[in-house]
């Protein structure tokens, strides 16, 4: 994982850096249910073109050329997945716990079942972890190159997201196959997963279980090294045992002669 940085210059550069850069952006102006509506209102077939987009900044007042480098990510060959923008804006447009969530469920239920398969949960998991841990902090990370502390945050967070979707589909889907919109506005109000409608939240919590990673690798070196110490004593104990065993035993032999020859005398 590189170096480790303390608390303060990871919580540092996602207070100074990352959330300033997230929120010059422009969608946190926004209630998450209009961004969703206007994405979808400029999209054909869940897909945007160049000039659709051009109208969905002109309409949300974005700077699109600022955004360019942010935008692209969200490119599928030569237009741009609704699916995602879509559940960008939710993530960082403003709305409660309950409103975002539903606002994910449609966005999720792709055959409009009125539940979420775990194929479905799966993919919302991985793009919405995706935008918090790896979209946003790589866009932030263009704008500031020169900085090796971000990009140090940057790679850890992006080290985490297979982790953490598995941590966030286990919480959801339990033992459960699929979720109904009302079980799944549960799941995420009366658990951690909450934080998934947080982008900011996201971060912070997979920061937390870098931390904790990182604790139980120090103990485990720790431990390592106590060990190896131990066993370099030990082996250090054993040399030295041997070599005073041969050391007397070679004395006992120069003794030997003179006590026969005093025998024979």
């Amino acid at each position: 994982m590189g170096c480790y940085y303390s608390r303060e210059s990871y919580s540092e550069i996602e207070k100074f850096i990352v959330e300033i850069s997230e929120s010059q952006i422009g969608f946190k102006n926004f209630e998450s249910k209009y961004l969703d509506r206007v994405i979808h209102r400029y999209s054909t077939f869940l897909r945007i073109s160049k000039p659709q987009l051009n109208r969905i900044c002109c309409e949300l007042k974005l700077d699109e050329v600022s955004n360019t480098a942010l935008f692209n990510q969200f490119m599928v060959e030569n237009y741009y997945c609704a699916k995602k923008l879509s559940s960008f804006g939710i993530l960082l447009g403003q709305g409660n716990i309950e409103s975002k969530c539903s606002l994910y469920f449609k966005n999720y239920d792709i055959d409009n079942s009125g539940t979420l398969t775990k194929n479905e949960v799966e993919m919302m998991l991985e793009q919405i972890i995706s935008m918090a841990c790896r979209v946003i902090p790589k866009f932030t990370e263009y704008n500031n190159r020169e900085n090796p502390k971000l990009r140090e945050y940057t790679s850890t967070l992006s080290g985490l997201e297979k982790g953490l979707k598995k941590n966030f589909l286990g919480i959801l889907l339990d033992e459960d196959e699929s979720l109904t919109e009302g079980r799944f506005i549960f799941k995420c109000s009366s658990t951690v997963a909450q934080v998934l409608t947080s982008s900011t939240g996201i971060r912070k919590y997979a920061y937390e279980i870098f931390k904790e990673i990182e604790r139980s690798t120090r103990i485990i070196i720790s431990n390592l090294n106590i060990a190896n110490v131990a066993e370099d004593n030990l082996i250090l104990k054993k040399f030295n045992e041997a070599k005073s065993s041969k050391k007397n035993k070679r004395k006992g032999g120069l003794y030997k002669p003179r006590l026969n020859f005093a025998l024979n005398y």
